[in-house]
Protein backbone atom coordinates (compact mmCIF):
# COMPACT_ATOMS: atom_id res chain seq x y z
CA UNK A 1 0.00 0.00 0.00
CA UNK A 2 1.02 3.87 -0.80
CA UNK A 3 1.25 5.52 2.22
CA UNK A 4 3.38 8.75 1.16
CA UNK A 5 1.17 11.59 -0.26
CA UNK A 6 3.58 11.14 -3.29
CA UNK A 7 4.82 7.63 -4.67
CA UNK A 8 8.59 7.29 -4.29
CA UNK A 9 9.89 5.38 -7.33
CA UNK A 10 13.20 3.25 -7.43
CA UNK A 11 16.44 4.87 -8.21
CA UNK A 12 16.80 3.08 -11.18
CA UNK A 13 13.27 4.72 -12.62
CA UNK A 14 13.66 5.93 -15.47
CA UNK A 15 16.13 2.76 -16.35
CA UNK A 16 13.23 0.93 -17.02
CA UNK A 17 10.37 3.01 -16.80
CA UNK A 18 7.59 1.08 -18.62
CA UNK A 19 7.40 -1.74 -20.73
CA UNK A 20 4.44 -3.12 -23.23
CA UNK A 21 2.82 -6.17 -23.83
CA UNK A 22 1.72 -6.69 -27.15
CA UNK A 23 -1.63 -9.36 -27.49
CA UNK A 24 -3.56 -9.28 -30.73
CA UNK A 25 -5.73 -6.70 -29.81
CA UNK A 26 -4.68 -4.66 -26.99
CA UNK A 27 -1.11 -2.72 -26.32
CA UNK A 28 -0.39 -2.58 -22.53
CA UNK A 29 2.45 -0.11 -21.39
CA UNK A 30 3.05 -1.05 -17.71
CA UNK A 31 5.55 1.32 -15.55
CA UNK A 32 7.24 -0.03 -12.88
CA UNK A 33 5.64 1.26 -9.85
CA UNK A 34 2.06 -1.14 -11.02
CA UNK A 35 0.18 1.67 -13.05
CA UNK A 36 -1.01 0.75 -16.87
CA UNK A 37 -1.93 2.73 -20.10
CA UNK A 38 -3.94 0.31 -22.51
CA UNK A 39 -5.04 0.45 -25.86
CA UNK A 40 -7.52 -1.80 -28.06
CA UNK A 41 -5.60 -1.88 -31.25
CA UNK A 42 -6.77 -2.99 -34.91
CA UNK A 43 -3.35 -4.00 -36.40
CA UNK A 44 0.01 -2.91 -36.96
CA UNK A 45 0.96 -0.31 -39.97
CA UNK A 46 4.45 -0.23 -39.59
CA UNK A 47 7.40 -1.11 -37.50
CA UNK A 48 11.23 -0.75 -38.43
CA UNK A 49 14.83 -0.64 -36.63
CA UNK A 50 16.59 2.35 -37.27
CA UNK A 51 19.98 3.42 -36.24
CA UNK A 52 18.69 4.65 -33.02
CA UNK A 53 15.63 2.65 -31.93
CA UNK A 54 12.81 0.65 -33.06
CA UNK A 55 9.73 2.52 -34.05
CA UNK A 56 6.16 1.02 -34.38
CA UNK A 57 2.83 2.79 -35.41
CA UNK A 58 -0.52 0.67 -34.52
CA UNK A 59 -4.39 1.84 -35.35
CA UNK A 60 -6.73 2.17 -32.41
CA UNK A 61 -9.86 0.75 -31.86
CA UNK A 62 -11.35 4.07 -30.83
CA UNK A 63 -8.20 6.51 -30.58
CA UNK A 64 -6.95 6.92 -33.91
CA UNK A 65 -3.02 5.93 -34.45
CA UNK A 66 -0.80 5.35 -31.82
CA UNK A 67 3.20 5.70 -32.42
CA UNK A 68 5.63 3.81 -30.06
CA UNK A 69 9.65 3.90 -29.50
CA UNK A 70 11.51 1.14 -28.22
CA UNK A 71 8.29 -0.28 -26.85
CA UNK A 72 7.17 3.32 -25.27
CA UNK A 73 3.74 5.01 -26.35
CA UNK A 74 4.69 8.16 -27.89
CA UNK A 75 1.41 9.88 -28.53
CA UNK A 76 -2.02 8.79 -29.04
CA UNK A 77 -3.24 10.49 -32.23
CA UNK A 78 -7.06 11.30 -31.14
CA UNK A 79 -5.60 13.06 -27.96
CA UNK A 80 -2.19 14.43 -28.52
CA UNK A 81 -2.84 17.81 -29.17
CA UNK A 82 -3.46 17.30 -25.32
CA UNK A 83 0.63 16.85 -24.72
CA UNK A 84 1.74 19.35 -27.65
CA UNK A 85 -0.34 22.01 -27.32
CA UNK A 86 0.75 22.11 -23.57
CA UNK A 87 4.48 21.86 -24.40
CA UNK A 88 4.74 25.03 -26.82
CA UNK A 89 2.05 27.53 -25.70
CA UNK A 90 3.35 28.78 -22.72
CA UNK A 91 6.44 29.67 -23.84
CA UNK A 92 5.32 30.48 -26.85
CA UNK A 93 2.95 33.71 -25.28
CA UNK A 94 5.94 34.43 -22.94
CA UNK A 95 8.20 36.01 -25.67
CA UNK A 96 6.72 39.47 -26.82
CA UNK A 97 7.16 38.23 -30.38
CA UNK A 98 8.91 34.78 -31.04
CA UNK A 99 10.25 34.96 -34.13
CA UNK A 100 12.90 32.72 -34.58
CA UNK A 101 12.39 28.89 -33.16
CA UNK A 102 14.15 25.91 -32.30
CA UNK A 103 13.07 22.43 -31.51
CA UNK A 104 14.84 19.79 -30.32
CA UNK A 105 13.13 16.76 -30.60
CA UNK A 106 9.85 16.03 -31.96
CA UNK A 107 10.02 14.33 -35.27
CA UNK A 108 6.64 13.88 -35.21
CA UNK A 109 5.83 16.97 -36.47
CA UNK A 110 2.94 18.32 -33.52
CA UNK A 111 5.29 20.77 -31.85
CA UNK A 112 5.97 22.42 -35.45
CA UNK A 113 2.54 22.67 -36.36
CA UNK A 114 1.67 24.38 -32.94
CA UNK A 115 4.70 26.40 -33.31
CA UNK A 116 3.42 27.64 -36.82
CA UNK A 117 0.14 28.95 -35.62
CA UNK A 118 1.40 32.05 -33.83
CA UNK A 119 1.90 34.74 -36.56
CA UNK A 120 5.05 36.35 -35.34
CA UNK A 121 6.87 32.79 -36.39
CA UNK A 122 9.39 33.49 -38.95
CA UNK A 123 11.63 30.08 -38.72
CA UNK A 124 11.56 27.26 -37.18
CA UNK A 125 14.24 24.75 -37.21
CA UNK A 126 13.39 21.22 -35.77
CA UNK A 127 16.47 19.40 -34.50
CA UNK A 128 16.00 15.18 -34.93
CA UNK A 129 18.04 12.72 -34.36
CA UNK A 130 16.28 10.12 -36.14
CA UNK A 131 15.18 10.70 -39.70
CA UNK A 132 13.47 7.48 -39.68
CA UNK A 133 10.88 9.28 -37.38
CA UNK A 134 9.93 11.85 -39.23
CA UNK A 135 9.65 9.58 -42.61
CA UNK A 136 7.43 6.77 -40.46
CA UNK A 137 5.23 9.88 -39.09
CA UNK A 138 4.53 12.37 -41.92
CA UNK A 139 3.89 8.80 -44.35
CA UNK A 140 1.61 6.81 -41.53
CA UNK A 141 0.59 9.60 -39.17
CA UNK A 142 0.36 13.22 -40.52
CA UNK A 143 -0.39 14.79 -37.21
CA UNK A 144 1.99 17.66 -38.59
CA UNK A 145 -0.98 18.60 -40.91
CA UNK A 146 1.60 19.86 -43.01
CA UNK A 147 3.79 21.99 -41.06
CA UNK A 148 6.84 19.66 -41.91
CA UNK A 149 7.09 21.17 -44.98
CA UNK A 150 6.02 24.71 -44.49
CA UNK A 151 8.73 26.73 -46.27
CA UNK A 152 9.37 28.57 -42.70
CA UNK A 153 10.27 25.18 -41.65
CA UNK A 154 14.15 23.68 -42.04
CA UNK A 155 15.39 20.13 -40.62
CA UNK A 156 18.58 18.61 -39.47
CA UNK A 157 19.13 15.75 -38.49
CA UNK A 158 21.39 15.39 -36.17
CA UNK A 159 21.79 15.14 -32.36
CA UNK A 160 20.41 17.51 -30.32
CA UNK A 161 22.84 17.86 -27.73
CA UNK A 162 25.68 18.41 -30.31
CA UNK A 163 23.30 20.87 -31.94
CA UNK A 164 22.61 22.96 -28.98
CA UNK A 165 26.13 23.35 -28.12
CA UNK A 166 27.42 23.97 -31.11
CA UNK A 167 24.69 27.07 -31.07
CA UNK A 168 26.49 28.45 -28.08
CA UNK A 169 29.77 28.15 -28.75
CA UNK A 170 28.91 29.79 -32.63
CA UNK A 171 26.60 32.57 -30.41
CA UNK A 172 23.73 31.55 -32.43
CA UNK A 173 20.58 32.68 -31.23
CA UNK A 174 16.47 31.51 -31.18
CA UNK A 175 13.95 33.77 -29.39
CA UNK A 176 12.26 30.26 -28.24
CA UNK A 177 13.64 26.35 -27.41
CA UNK A 178 11.11 23.54 -27.28
CA UNK A 179 12.77 20.12 -26.03
CA UNK A 180 9.86 18.33 -27.33
CA UNK A 181 12.25 14.45 -26.19
CA UNK A 182 11.76 10.80 -25.19
CA UNK A 183 12.27 9.81 -22.09
CA UNK A 184 16.24 10.52 -20.74
CA UNK A 185 17.84 7.20 -21.49
CA UNK A 186 20.04 6.33 -24.58
CA UNK A 187 20.34 8.98 -26.75
CA UNK A 188 17.85 11.06 -25.47
CA UNK A 189 19.64 11.43 -21.57
CA UNK A 190 22.05 14.19 -22.58
CA UNK A 191 18.87 16.49 -23.12
CA UNK A 192 18.20 16.45 -19.50
CA UNK A 193 21.91 17.13 -17.95
CA UNK A 194 22.73 20.17 -16.76
CA UNK A 195 25.23 20.83 -19.79
CA UNK A 196 22.70 20.65 -22.17
CA UNK A 197 20.40 23.28 -20.19
CA UNK A 198 23.52 25.37 -19.46
CA UNK A 199 24.16 25.86 -23.39
CA UNK A 200 20.55 26.26 -24.05
CA UNK A 201 20.69 29.56 -22.21
CA UNK A 202 23.38 30.87 -24.10
CA UNK A 203 20.86 30.03 -27.31
CA UNK A 204 17.57 31.35 -26.15
CA UNK A 205 15.92 33.30 -23.16
CA UNK A 206 13.24 30.79 -22.73
CA UNK A 207 13.42 27.28 -22.87
CA UNK A 208 10.30 24.59 -22.56
CA UNK A 209 10.69 20.87 -22.13
CA UNK A 210 8.47 17.72 -21.01
CA UNK A 211 9.51 16.29 -17.93
CA UNK A 212 7.97 13.37 -17.25
CA UNK A 213 4.91 11.66 -14.87
CA UNK A 214 4.57 14.24 -12.29
CA UNK A 215 3.44 12.37 -8.98
CA UNK A 216 4.97 9.02 -10.09
CA UNK A 217 8.06 10.67 -10.75
CA UNK A 218 8.60 13.63 -8.62
CA UNK A 219 12.05 13.16 -7.63
CA UNK A 220 13.36 13.10 -11.67
CA UNK A 221 11.17 16.41 -12.14
CA UNK A 222 13.24 18.14 -9.35
CA UNK A 223 16.39 17.27 -10.39
CA UNK A 224 15.13 18.68 -14.54
CA UNK A 225 14.15 22.12 -12.02
CA UNK A 226 17.37 22.21 -10.42
CA UNK A 227 18.92 22.24 -14.00
CA UNK A 228 16.99 24.66 -15.37
CA UNK A 229 16.80 27.06 -12.58
CA UNK A 230 20.70 26.91 -12.50
CA UNK A 231 20.64 27.94 -15.89
CA UNK A 232 17.60 30.38 -16.37
CA UNK A 233 16.61 33.25 -13.68
CA UNK A 234 12.89 32.27 -14.06
CA UNK A 235 11.92 28.25 -13.81
CA UNK A 236 7.87 27.46 -13.80
CA UNK A 237 6.52 23.36 -13.15
CA UNK A 238 3.56 22.99 -14.84
CA UNK A 239 1.15 19.95 -15.79
CA UNK A 240 -1.33 18.42 -18.10
CA UNK A 241 -3.82 15.75 -18.46
CA UNK A 242 -2.16 13.78 -21.54
CA UNK A 243 -4.44 10.47 -22.42
CA UNK A 244 -1.68 8.00 -23.12
CA UNK A 245 0.45 8.88 -20.80
CA UNK A 246 0.82 8.31 -16.53
CA UNK A 247 -0.86 11.23 -15.34
CA UNK A 248 -0.82 14.15 -14.44
CA UNK A 249 2.44 14.99 -16.88
CA UNK A 250 4.77 17.73 -16.00
CA UNK A 251 6.75 20.29 -18.07
CA UNK A 252 9.44 22.84 -16.85
CA UNK A 253 9.67 26.46 -18.18
CA UNK A 254 12.21 28.94 -18.02
CA UNK A 255 13.35 32.06 -18.53
CA UNK A 256 15.74 35.27 -18.39
CA UNK A 257 14.89 38.55 -17.73
CA UNK A 258 11.21 40.38 -17.10
CA UNK A 259 8.61 38.49 -18.99
CA UNK A 260 4.79 38.10 -18.87
CA UNK A 261 2.39 35.72 -20.51
CA UNK A 262 0.16 37.49 -22.90
CA UNK A 263 -2.66 35.31 -23.05
CA UNK A 264 -4.83 37.22 -25.28
CA UNK A 265 -2.58 35.77 -27.95
CA UNK A 266 -4.08 32.36 -27.14
CA UNK A 267 -7.74 33.29 -28.37
CA UNK A 268 -6.27 34.22 -31.80
CA UNK A 269 -5.30 30.26 -32.67
CA UNK A 270 -7.27 27.42 -33.38
CA UNK A 271 -6.61 24.87 -29.85
CA UNK A 272 -8.72 22.01 -28.54
CA UNK A 273 -6.78 22.22 -24.92
CA UNK A 274 -4.96 25.22 -23.85
CA UNK A 275 -6.62 28.43 -24.63
CA UNK A 276 -6.51 32.08 -22.82
CA UNK A 277 -9.20 31.16 -20.54
CA UNK A 278 -7.04 27.57 -18.76
CA UNK A 279 -3.66 28.28 -19.80
CA UNK A 280 -2.65 29.87 -16.24
CA UNK A 281 -4.46 26.83 -14.25
CA UNK A 282 -1.59 24.59 -15.30
CA UNK A 283 0.76 26.12 -13.55
CA UNK A 284 -1.33 25.99 -9.95
CA UNK A 285 0.30 22.39 -9.06
CA UNK A 286 -1.39 20.42 -6.12
CA UNK A 287 0.72 20.86 -2.96
CA UNK A 288 1.59 17.14 -2.51
CA UNK A 289 4.10 17.97 -5.65
CA UNK A 290 4.90 21.76 -4.97
CA UNK A 291 6.65 20.30 -1.35
CA UNK A 292 8.80 17.99 -3.46
CA UNK A 293 9.82 20.48 -5.61
CA UNK A 294 12.76 23.50 -5.07
CA UNK A 295 11.69 26.63 -4.39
Amino acid sequence: MITSSLFTPPSNFYLNIAFVVAMSDRIVEWYDFGYCVGFEVCERIMRLKSKYQEIEIYSTKNFGKILLIDKKIQLVEAFEPMYHEALVHPAMILHPTPRNVLIIGGGDGGAVREVLKHSSVESCLLVEIDNEVIGACKKHLGIDSGALDDPRVRIVCTDGFSYIKGCADENKKYDVIIVDSTDPIGHAASLFSPEFYAACARVAPIIATQSGPALFNAKSLATVVTSVNNAYENTRVYIACVIGYAPPWSFVLGWRGNMNFDVDRLSKIRTHYVDSENVECMFKIPPALRKELPR
